[in-house]
């Protein structure tokens, strides 16, 4: 365990290595002034050594990360392994780079793409993503709908059917949203002409996974990029912690901010990851990031109408076709 001064040098060291994050725009939905604001909930120098160390390695990705995600999710995870077994099964060895990529293609402008939605409302991280496919050239807009103004013939001609969303927490949400009356006649048209179902999504945690392949046995699920127990930040094989007694010291001081201020040490389904996707921070993030308390004024984060996830409320409201200049901000008020 670091002692009082070390912390000092710690926190000072690690200062730097922020600006230059949100300069380079590795961390391109933050600024240097909301997590300057965010640090100065903690007011004493335990909080201010445990959050610049979970802030530093915190997970966060980037809108150039969550293509590059939603490109390998479809073009390898899916498309590729089709495509390597067709090849197999037709002519036994692979093929040429070009002539693959123009079967890659192929599978993509057969591919129809809607968001995962809740209770009929446009769920915003699904959409989102639909929004990245459509901005990126990577789908045309005429691939891509809500479910709830589907016309299931619009399906004639496709091979894939994608579901969309930026993480899986527990999974209770696209079970739902599967099994719900809205999507049966979607259901009804793709699986009887063998249209291939699938959940795209860009983050699971494999726990949560694992039990979620075994709800469906007509819907596949990909997650592009798959979160362990050492991501988490209060679990024994934590990366965050140098030793147990560390870890053990964090622990502490958060059941005690718990105790004292109200802010919760786990979210939602007792998870503890120091997640941030860009503009969104998932429910199943560490409290710390997004939970407004009795009293404070939560500044540029809200909670959607379901409770699922954290949303941003811009620095400019306004609608582009590139959304790159909106910041979003982790600074939470706390009493």
């Amino acid at each position: 365990m670091v002692n009082e001064l070390t912390k000092k040098d710690f926190i000072e060291q690690t200062a730097p290595l922020f600006s230059f994050m949100c300069r380079s725009q590795q961390w391109d939905g933050l600024t240097e002034r909301k997590i300057k604001e965010w640090l100065s909930n903690f007011t004493d120098i335990d909080g201010q050594f445990l959050a610049h160390n979970i802030l530093k390695k915190c997970i966060y990705y980037s809108e150039s990360d969550i293509l590059s995600l939603l490109r390998y999710g479809l073009e390898d995870l899916v498309y590729g392994r089709d495509l390597r077994e067709e090849i197999i099964k037709t002519i036994g060895i692979q093929t040429t780079g070009s002539v693959y990529s123009s079967h890659i293609k192929s599978k993509k402008d057969k591919s129809f793409f809607i968001p995962l939605l809740d209770k009929n409302k446009p769920h915003e991280s699904g959409q989102q993503m639909i929004r990245y496919l459509v901005q990126n050239g990577m789908v045309q807009s005429s691939q891509t709908a809500f479910h709830g103004v589907t016309d299931p013939n619009q399906l004639d001609g496709y091979e894939y059917l994608f579901i969309v969303d930026d993480c899986i927490g527990s999974g209770q949400q696209i079970y739902d949203f599967w099994n719900s009356p809205d999507i049966q006649s979607l259901k009804n048209k793709a699986i009887p002409k063998g249209i291939k179902c699938y959940y795209l999504t860009l983050v699971a945690y494999r726990e949560n996974l694992a039990a979620l392949h075994c709800r469906f046995n007509d819907l596949s699920i990909v997650a592009c990029d798959i979160l362990t127990d050492k991501h988490r930040v209060f679990s024994e094989q934590s990366v965050y912690w140098q030793d147990k007694p560390e870890l053990d010291f964090a622990r502490d001081y958060f059941i005690r901010l718990q105790k004292e201020r109200g802010i919760q040490m786990f979210g939602w389904g007792g998870l503890d990851f120091a997640l941030v996707i860009h503009r969104n921070i998932p429910d199943w993030s560490l409290p710390i990031f997004w939970q407004q308390n009795k009293g404070c004024m939560l500044k540029h984060l809200t909670a959607n109408s379901s409770g699922h996830c954290c949303r941003i409320r811009y620095d400019k409201i306004r609608i582009q076709e590139k959304l790159k200049s909106d910041k979003i901000s982790i600074s939470v008020r706390w009493p």
